[in-house]
C-alpha cells in the first residue's frame, strides 16, 4: 500500500515536471478565434507564424497553434515535438515586426 501511493505521487511528480508551461502562457486570459486570427491577420495587427518563427529561429513544424492574450498582446502559443518526442509549449509575441 505505501508503495502504490509512493508510485503515485511520483508519477504525479514527473507528469506536473514534463509538462512545460511557460509563465508567458500561464498569464494567458483570451485566445481568438480562428477567424479573428485571420482578420487580425488580413489587416496587419498580427504578424504571420512563419514570421514569427523565423524571427525566433524555430525550424521545427508546430503541432498545435493558438493566438492569445498575454499580458496585453497578442502572442502565439504553439506546441511542437521537442528532439525526446515530447510536446513542448513556446510562447511567440505575435506583434507585426515594427517594434
Amino acid at each position: 500500500m505505501k508503495e502504490t501511493i509512493v508510485n503515485i505521487l511520483a508519477a504525479l511528480m514527473l507528469a506536473f515536471l514534463a509538462g512545460s508551461v511557460s509563465p508567458a502562457a500561464a498569464q494567458q486570459r483570451d485566445c481568438l478565434t480562428r477567424q479573428d486570427i485571420q482578420d487580425r491577420l488580413a489587416n496587419g495587427m498580427i504578424a504571420p507564424l512563419a514570421d514569427v518563427m523565423n524571427r525566433a529561429g524555430i525550424k521545427e513544424r508546430p503541432l498545435s497553434v493558438q493566438v492569445c492574450d498575454v499580458d496585453g498582446a497578442p502572442h502565439y502559443i504553439v506546441n511542437m515535438m521537442d528532439s525526446y518526442g515530447e510536446s513542448q509549449s513556446v510562447t511567440l509575441n505575435a506583434g507585426d515586426g515594427s517594434q
